[in-house]
């Protein structure tokens, strides 16, 4: 569909569904601004600057979405008075099924860390990802934010330990606790095709900070168009 930004004028264009979730028969919606919030969508479809003034973050719209909570921006699984608030995830393992969390940012990061984890900062990546893969018993964690890898996916000469400290990253990635450890593209293709899969998997793709394309990159030419012979990541 267009936008008018000048009268908010919406015109629609027949189309087809582009996910499977988009023809369920049963939906929900939910509201996932911040605490002491709202959110006016005639307003935000009229003024392009309403979406600017009082935005919500992904760690506590992660956290909205996650325990039906709303918070502060910033906090990762807390309410506004900073009391952990029960997640989807726990909710999951209270009543004997399983629970993970997969993502193409790093796993530590405030929109998955939310279905997880509790903490006041969004930025403790080190502090969360201890706590996702240490302090609850997920059957799966998989993301980015490998330590051993650069934006590109390229091997780095030293560890950059930005989103999981050291001691977490060497427990986790030898096995323990209890973690089948998967980084290379084919044993996640063999996972998605085994009937036997690991009963708990850690996997970390080999890239830094994302899986999605990053059209900051050096693989981008002046006017923001791949190189030839470049490949996304």
């Amino acid at each position: 569909f267009g936008v008018d930004p000048d009268t908010g004028e919406v015109e629609r264009e027949p189309s087809e569904a582009s996910a499977a979730y988009e023809g369920f028969d049963v939906q929900l919606s939910a509201a996932t601004y911040p605490e002491g919030g709202s959110y006016d969508p005639a307003t935000a479809w009229s003024d392009f600057d309403y979406v600017n003034d009082g935005y919500t973050d992904s760690a506590a719209s992660g956290t909205a979405l996650a325990t039906g909570v709303h918070t502060d921006n910033g906090l990762v699984g807390l309410d506004p008075d900073l009391l952990p608030v029960r997640n989807l995830t726990e909710r999951a393992q209270e009543t004997g099924r399983a629970s993970g969390v997969v993502s193409d940012v790093p796993f530590s990061h405030a929109t998955p860390a939310a279905f997880v984890a509790h903490n006041e900062d969004r930025s403790a990546y080190d502090q969360i990802a201890r706590e996702m893969l240490t302090e609850h018993e997920l059957d799966v964690v998989m993301g980015a934010g490998h330590p051993h890898y650069d934006e590109d996916g390229q091997p780095v000469e030293e560890p950059e330990y930005d989103y999981v400290d050291e001691d977490t990253y060497e427990s986790a990635s030898a096995g323990g606790p209890g973690f089948t450890f998967v980084e290379e593209t084919e044993d996640f293709a063999d996972l998605a095709e085994t009937s036997t899969p690991p009963d708990r998997v850690f996997g970390l793709a080999q890239v830094a900070a994302t899986l999605q394309y990053d059209r900051r990159g050096s693989d981008l030419d002046e006017d923001g168009a791949p190189i030839e012979g470049s490949e996304p990541y």
